[in-house]
Parts: C-alpha cells; sequence; structure tokens
C-alpha cells in the first residue's frame, strides 16, 4: 500500500472550484518552485511537498503526481528556445541507471510498512544534510569531472529514491553541484534528466495505480502559475555569482531534509 499522509484535509476528490484557502497557498507554492527550479535546476517538488506536508492539504501520493506533472512543464518550458549548456554524457550515464531504479523504488515501496519508511526517511534526510554542508565550500581549482561510475551511482541512487518517495533530486544535486562546472550546465543538466525521470515516474504511477481526479484540478489550476513564473526567471533571473547559487543550492537540500524528517 502506498505511504499516504492520513490526516489530510478533506478534499473533494472531483472536478470542483477549491476553497480559496487551500488553493492560493498551493499556487504559490508553485510559482516560488517553478521560479526556483528555473534558476537553480531543482526544487519544484521540494517547495511544492514541503508546503502541502506543513499545511496538510493532500495526501502524499497525490501531491507527488500534481508535482510531477507541473515539474515536467516547468522543464519543457525552461529548455525551450534557449541554448542548452547540458553534459549529455553524464546525464545519459545518470538516466541509463536512474529509470530501472525508478520502478525498482515503486515497488519496494509497496513492500515497506510504516515504521521501515520513517527509519529510511530519518536516515536519508541525516545523510542530506551532511553532505550539503560539504556543499558549502568552492569546489577546489581544476578538479576533475568525477568518473562515469560515481554518475551511475549517483543515478542509481537517485532513481531508487525517486521510486519510493519521490525524492529522486537531493543525490544528483549534490553530485553535480560539487563538479567544478559553470552553474548554467549544471542547472540545464539537472533540468533535463527531471524531466525524464518526472515522465517515467508518471508513467509508472498512472499504470500501477492510476490518477485521481484531485490530481488534473490541481494541476490545471497550476499550469499557468507554472508558465508565467518559469518565464519570468528565464528572462529576469537574479544576479547571483556561482558559489552563491551553490551555497542556495545547499540551503535547499537541506530544507529537503527537514521535509523528509518531517514526512517521517
Amino acid at each position: 500500500m502506498r505511504h499516504r499522509l492520513s490526516n489530510a484535509k478533506p478534499l473533494k476528490e472531483s472536478f470542483v472550484i477549491f476553497d480559496l484557502s487551500v488553493l492560493f497557498p498551493l499556487l504559490c507554492a508553485i510559482a516560488l518552485g517553478s521560479y526556483i527550479q528555473t534558476i537553480t535546476g531543482f526544487a519544484f517538488g521540494l517547495v511544492f511537498i514541503s508546503c502541502v506536508t506543513t499545511l496538510n492539504t493532500l495526501d502524499l501520493e497525490n501531491a507527488t503526481m500534481i508535482s510531477c506533472l507541473l515539474a515536467l512543464i516547468n522543464t519543457v518550458v525552461a529548455l525551450g528556445r534557449r541554448e542548452r549548456h547540458s553534459l549529455k554524457k553524464q546525464v545519459l550515464i545518470i538516466l541509463l541507471f536512474a529509470l530501472p531504479f525508478v520502478y525498482i523504488g515503486y515497488k519496494v515501496l509497496t513492500f515497506l510498512d510504516a515504521n521501515h519508511i520513517s527509519l529510511i526517511k530519518y536516515i536519508l534526510s541525516t545523510v542530506i544534510i551532511l553532505a550539503s554542508l560539504l556543499l558549502l565550500a568552492p569546489p577546489k581549482p581544476g578538479r576533475d569531472v568525477s568518473a562515469a561510475p560515481v554518475f551511475a551511482f549517483f543515478g542509481s541512487l537517485a532513481g531508487l529514491l525517486g521510486g519510493l518517495f519521490a525524492t529522486s533530486g537531493p543525490p544528483l544535486i549534490f553530485q553535480f553541484y560539487r563538479q567544478n562546472l559553470p552553474v548554467t550546465q549544471i542547472r540545464d543538466s539537472l533540468l533535463m534528466i527531471f524531466a525524464v525521470l518526472s515522465t517515467a515516474r508518471l508513467i509508472i504511477g498512472i499504470s500501477l495505480d492510476g490518477i485521481q481526479p484531485i490530481v488534473w484540478t490541481t494541476a490545471l489550476c497550476g499550469i499557468p502559475v507554472t508558465f508565467i513564473f518559469t518565464v519570468l526567471a528565464k528572462n529576469y533571473p537574479p544576479k547571483m555569482n556561482d558559489l552563491t547559487l551553490r551555497r542556495l543550492a545547499a540551503c535547499l537540500l537541506i530544507l529537503a531534509a527537514c521535509n523528509i524528517a518531517l514526512q517521517a
């Protein structure tokens, strides 16, 4: 059985107009997540799931599906009509290893009880915080990009966590942001990877568990917001140097770890 927020507020599972007090915070989270992800290459799911967890408005599985749908739109708009700077070889290696593990993680979750899930989340959040602290220091000048097996390992780990908890980001963010590379390359590489992984998780989730009307309702409300704030971030990004963006990534990872711990 999928792990859900059992005491979520009783939103009707149909195509209805939400109470504004419920919809407005979700749209704000969608706007913020779209803007930050366009700049850094990640964080949409972090912001949206954190909002849902804090307000307790949707069950976790439906929130994850909504997040995947809107994050996919964000990446398509963010990467469209601009020169891409992705690391094609590393992106391909990660996807080759991540995609099978998305399915494995999704299936493994059905065999875990609540106690096992909570323990894994606490361990995961601790590891993410420790890794985030390492990102606060700038990468050493002249350091070579990690070898292919290292990217394969982090791709496998990201796929497994994506299948388990829809949290594929932290391993990839740590692996890419510790490289001595321009942030533009890191950002576009992450956007390409998350676009494919979001699509894969949507296909797996819909084929195995179906999709609830509440997912379509929320996603339809969120699409215009996602588009507008992605375009804003794309055309009017904040003036930040690479080191500042790396530290922002580290802080967002720490927030992700706290969110995972709260879900436990």
